[in-house]
Order: structure tokens, then sequence, then C-alpha cells
């Protein structure tokens, strides 16, 4: 990711975290795209059911972009025993509540599949991938919210 801004949906020119990791320091003005964890820390991450109307939004991001991190314990089974091949997930009516999209100040910023007690997998949109945004870190905010 080269890109150091992008322009929202809203017009406003936002700052990606190449940008901010350029500048060395953490600023402490709670920067959407934060890289060093700030944001996080502060405002936490929030979760919203996929509805109906947003299955689309939702597929998109889980669709497009694949599975963006592992959990530790499955790295080391990987490790161990090689990777299996996996399905391309598929978001519908029936399995929707299997899926909540994954918000950092209001913006979402990915899709979480969850399972019984955590969450199983998480796809993260392009310009949040740099901001150390892992499962196990968001499985934290998630089951301080369950």
């Amino acid at each position: 990711m080269s890109d150091l801004t992008y322009t929202n949906s809203a017009g406003n020119t936002v700052y990606t975290s190449q940008f901010l990791l350029n500048r060395k320091t953490c600023c402490q003005t709670t920067c959407l795209h934060c890289p060093y964890g700030y944001t996080t820390k502060t405002h936490g991450l929030e979760f919203n059911k996929v509805e109906v109307e947003s299955i689309e939004t939702a597929q998109g991001i889980v669709g497009s972009l694949g599975s963006e991190q592992k959990s530790v314990s499955q790295s080391l089974l990987d490790s161990a025993f090689g990777t299996s091949k996996k399905k391309k997930k598929v978001i519908t009516e029936s399995n929707m509540s299997n899926f909540l999209f994954v918000l950092i100040k209001g913006v979402v910023c990915g899709v979480l599949e969850i399972g019984k007690l955590q969450g199983l997998e998480l796809f993260l949109m392009d310009h949040f991938k740099n901001q150390d945004l892992t499962l196990d870190s968001v499985n934290s905010y998630y089951i301080k919210q369950s």
C-alpha cells in the first residue's frame, strides 16, 4: 500500500497508515488509520450485525479480500501440518448471523466471521491492513462486548 491519502465517500481526504508511519511518531489525535494502536486503544472496536440490506457490502469485503490474518494457534498448526485449501466464503440470508461488521470510530474496516464464543476469521479492507488488527486483537474486543 503506497498511497498516502485517499478520498472517502464524504469527499474528505483521509491519511493512510503509511502516511502516519512515515511521521515516525503517534500524534495521539485518534486518527482513523493510526498504525500505532492509539485509536483502537482509545475508542475500541464496534461490531454491527450484517443485515439483509448490507449482505452485498459484506460479501464484497469477504469475497474480494480473502482472509486477512490467522490466529497464532492456526499459524502454528499450518506450519506443522501445512495449510488447508480454503473455500470461498459466501454470505447469504441463512448465514448472515455468523458475520459482523468491524468498525473503528463508526467506519467499517472489515468483517468478522464469528463462532459460538469468538471470531473465527477476519477480513480487513485494504486501507486498514497496516494497523495491527489481527484476529486475536479483534477477538479481545469482541469477547468484551459479548
